[in-house]
């Protein structure tokens, strides 16, 4: 029976070490003037709701990302008119990730 668990064990520690389990988490932060979308999500994924947050004012939203270096889209979107788009290498480039104040003048 020790044998056994003894082999459980194992195998889940070496299942471990060759898969990378976890997450991690960002936060895109800035100011806007107006109700908008801000959506992230990696290069090639689908849309999906949990990518979107709803933006207004002085904004600090968080984002579950993979642990490995992935290429994200960021998008802020007013009233269908998009006013910011980036591409963004994490964790090479987070501090892109502070959008700073952005102009929702086009909408």
């Amino acid at each position: 029976m020790i044998k056994i668990l003894f082999l459980v064990v194992l195998s889940a520690s070496l299942l471990g070490c060759a898969f990378k389990i976890g997450e991690n988490a960002v936060i895109i932060s800035g100011q806007i003037d107006k109700t908008c979308t801000l959506r992230f999500k990696q290069i090639d994924a689908q849309d999906y709701d949990f990518q979107t947050r709803v933006i207004n004012g002085n904004f600090a939203m968080d984002f579950t990302i993979s642990p490995e270096p992935e290429t994200y889209n960021l998008t802020v979107k007013c009233k269908q008119h998009v006013v910011v788009s980036k591409v963004i290498d994490l964790p090479a480039q987070k501090k892109l990730l502070n959008l700073g104040v952005v102009s929702s003048a086009q909408t």
